[in-house]
């Protein structure tokens, strides 16, 4: 609620926006405030006010921006402005000058982790297609190597497999007469699960995810 408020020495203070001097009754006429009858206006980091437009970065010059128009001056303490929730502004200014509130978007629904995988397209841009081609061309043009079968007598005893999903460890020539139960695929790790790409068998729980027994047979690679 709106409250007149004087000093004990008589003197009044102004309390329309951008004026804020003392004054008394008897000096009080139509030309006395210089005021802006506008609300402020705070956008993109500009502000200003609405009844003359001068906007500003700087908070100091804003204030001090002197008013726009003249009239008497006023003891009348403003009502408090009505608190409202933070939400994004929307960029429009109402008659008032503020500064409409963005209407809130309901949410959208997660969808099921039960919906069959869709496959993502992608394009390769012409500069890392001239990449590769460099690449592939580097790749050609050495000399092969000989490539040289390894010795068993090489690979060292406890070596695990790395296949994924193996946890198979090497102790002989033996080692490699047992079934390599593996995942040839690659881990995929969305929306909170985490799976193999070969098999699709989904788990929030990475612990789970780990210790998910191989979906293809092969041999072992030490």
């Amino acid at each position: 609620m709106a409250e007149e408020v004087s000093l004990e020495n008589g003197e009044l203070t102004c309390y329309n926006k951008g004026c804020g001097k003392r004054y008394t009754e008897e000096e009080n006429n139509d030309d006395s405030c210089s005021y802006h009858p506008g609300v402020p206006i705070f956008h993109d980091a500009m502000k200003g006010w609405s009844c003359c437009k001068k906007m500003s970065t700087d908070f100091t010059t804003f204030l001090s921006t002197p008013g726009c128009t003249n009239g008497r001056h006023s003891n009348v303490k403003p009502a408090e402005p009505q608190k409202t929730t933070s939400q994004p502004l929307s960029g429009e200014v109402n008659k008032e000058g503020m500064e409409l509130q963005r209407k809130k978007k309901p949410p959208m629904e997660r969808p099921s982790g039960d919906l069959p995988m869709m496959k993502l397209h992608y394009t390769v841009v012409p500069s890392l297609t001239a990449k590769l081609k460099k690449i592939v061309e580097e790749q050609a043009s050495k000399p092969k190597e000989e490539v040289r079968e390894e010795d068993e007598d090489e690979i060292q005893i406890g070596t695990k497999c790395k296949n994924m999903g193996c946890d198979q460890e090497y102790h002989s020539t033996a080692s490699n007469l047992t079934d390599c139960i593996h995942h040839p695929g690659g881990p995929v790790f969305h929306d909170g699960y985490r799976y193999w790409s070969c098999c699709q068998r989904r788990t929030s729980d990475f612990n789970e995810f780990l210790k998910q027994e191989g979906c293809t047979s092969g041999r072992h690679v030490w």
